[in-house]
């Protein structure tokens, strides 16, 4: 059984991060009236605190975990507050998605279904995915090539 664990410290970060914006912008807002110099850095904490809301939202409805049974030949997906199963007969391909952040560039992995769904394997919610390529690799499910992730805010290809 391979299983790919919740990238926790990133979620709490990004929560953190946004409880820290939405501390500063309402002290600014208590402390200046609008019309002041800091209105422009309340508008850029609202746009940073936006985006990394917006952010966090859609990391809350990706995947967080995935299992993978060998022996069954089943993939398990699960978001905070659902979970399937795919099995790997059903797969008709993969894609690999570009993430390029502070640390490096980190890869994601865009499953496609049979019936034309997809579930991005996305290293924002997973850890390390490297196990899931190989196993798809050596079971010899179609690779696609790269491809643009779904989630907003990366930069892909």
């Amino acid at each position: 059984m391979i299983i790919i664990d919740t990238n926790w410290k990133k979620i709490i970060f990004r929560l953190i991060i946004t409880a820290l914006s939405l501390i500063g912008i309402g002290l600014m807002v208590y402390n200046n009236p609008i019309g002041q110099p800091s209105f422009y850095i309340v508008l850029f904490l609202i746009l940073v605190s936006s985006y990394i809301f917006v952010s966090l939202l859609v990391g809350f409805f990706g995947i967080i975990k995935v299992e993978l049974d060998k022996s069954t030949e089943k993939f398990t997906f699960i978001r905070f507050y659902s979970r399937s199963e795919v099995l790997v007969s059903d797969i008709a391909g993969y894609n690999t998605s570009v993430f390029n952040s502070r640390t490096g560039v980190t890869y994601g992995i865009i499953i496609k279904t049979k019936d034309n769904k997809l579930r991005e394997l996305n290293p924002i919610n997973l850890k390390d995915l490297s196990g899931i390529s190989e196993y798809l690799t050596e079971n010899s499910v179609q690779y696609k090539g790269e491809t643009r992730s779904f989630y907003p805010f990366t930069t892909a290809l």
